[in-house]
């Protein structure tokens, strides 16, 4: 073909590849060029073994994860540990001998599942992540623990006039690359999209004003540095910012102390819930779910080696925001977690198992 359309489209369309149902590759040749343009060289022993491990990780994850029932990868596809060779069965070459329609097809389409899962699986590997997890989440999670006061009362975010009880605080355990797999492979843009929450900060407030108050203790504490927030991240379907922003700046001015005014602002600002829903940002989200949420990016920094030698760079990390009963809906129905999984792997196995429906 002198244009495949469907991989020009991934290039200069923005479609992403593993969407589509074919490779074009013409020959073994033609497959290592490819896998060295991906960054894979077959000649180089460590690559070649850190393919075939990409491969193993991305047959136990379908088998564990996608894959039901009597769903399963066909025997020979399974077996078939030459990587070019799964490439150009994906592109309906060098199949097998005397092999009728129906099972050319078969093993054309199950080796476009593994690699699908394969591609992803190497973008979401973070060695980086993998070495320093340990080292980055404390640098992160100190932050805030400096802020928070535990006493006979209960939990609050600070001490002073300004300070907010809290419900809960907890810190989300660093994502794991089958958990970031998963999240890539139901992305509309695949592996294109960061993973921005491979860590998570969740407060949890008594109400919605105090979930305001808390991101203002964060900024004004800077226990955030808030010019470092991914801007087109940041979501709000918990509080209503529209109709409060007029009432805020009592906060800041006024008579009377500071616990005063936040009372006084409390009444007014009773009721007043935002419309919005996290659906418009992500699908899977139910529309009962409400939260602040944002992107911060944290200057880390980590040891390099003998001496005072250290690696600067940003790191990202998810901060949630809830009242107590939009918590307690997280726990449990469709707002929970638990549910926000089971829809986010039904959407990876209709991307992933695309075309396997037509097994005879």
């Amino acid at each position: 073909m002198l244009l495949n359309t469907q991989t020009l489209r991934s290039i200069i369309a923005g479609d992403s590849p593993i969407d589509l149902p074919a490779l074009s590759l013409r020959s073994r040749e033609d497959a290592l060029c490819f896998l060295e343009a991906y960054g894979v060289r077959m000649t180089d022993e460590q690559d070649a073994l850190r393919a075939q491990a990409i491969r193993e990780q991305a047959i136990q994850l379908l088998e564990a994860r996608i894959l039901r029932g009597a769903e399963a990868i066909p025997e020979a596809v399974r077996a078939l540990d030459d990587v070019p060779q799964l490439l150009l069965w994906a592109s309906n070459i060098g199949l097998g001998p005397g092999l009728g329609a129906a099972e050319a097809k078969r093993r054309q389409v199950w080796a476009c599942v593994v690699l699908r899962v394969c591609h992803t699986l190497s973008h979401a590997r973070n060695e980086l992540n993998e070495m320093y997890a340990p080292a980055i989440r404390q640098q992160i999670e100190a932050r805030f623990e400096r802020h928070l006061v535990r006493t006979a009362a209960g939990l609050r975010l600070g001490a002073g006039d300004d300070s907010v009880p809290l419900v809960a605080f907890e810190v989300r355990p660093m994502k794991t690359v089958e958990a970031a797999t998963l999240k890539l492979l139901r992305a509309a843009e695949n592996v294109a999209a960061s993973i921005f929450d491979w860590m998570g900060v969740r407060i949890v407030t008594h109400d919605e004003l105090d979930a305001l108050l808390t991101v203002r203790y964060l900024r004004t504490h800077h226990v955030i540095g808030f010019p470092n927030i991914l801007p087109g991240r940041s979501r709000n379907s918990l509080v209503d910012l529209k109709e409060l922003e007029p009432l805020l700046p009592g906060l800041e001015a006024g008579d009377g102390s500071l616990t005063e005014r936040i009372a006084e602002v409390r009444k007014l600002a009773q009721g007043r819930r935002s419309t919005t829903s996290h659906q418009a940002h992500n699908v899977h989200s139910a529309s009962s779910y409400r939260a602040i949420q944002f992107t911060c990016r944290e200057m880390v920094s980590l040891p390099l080696g003998p001496g005072d030698a250290t690696s600067r760079f940003f790191f990202p990390y998810e901060v949630q925001v809830l009242d107590a009963a939009s918590y307690a809906d997280s726990r449990g129905g469709p707002a929970s977690h638990a549910s926000y999984k089971r829809r986010q792997i039904e959407a990876v196995r209709a991307r992933v198992l695309a075309g396997t429906h037509d097994d005879p």
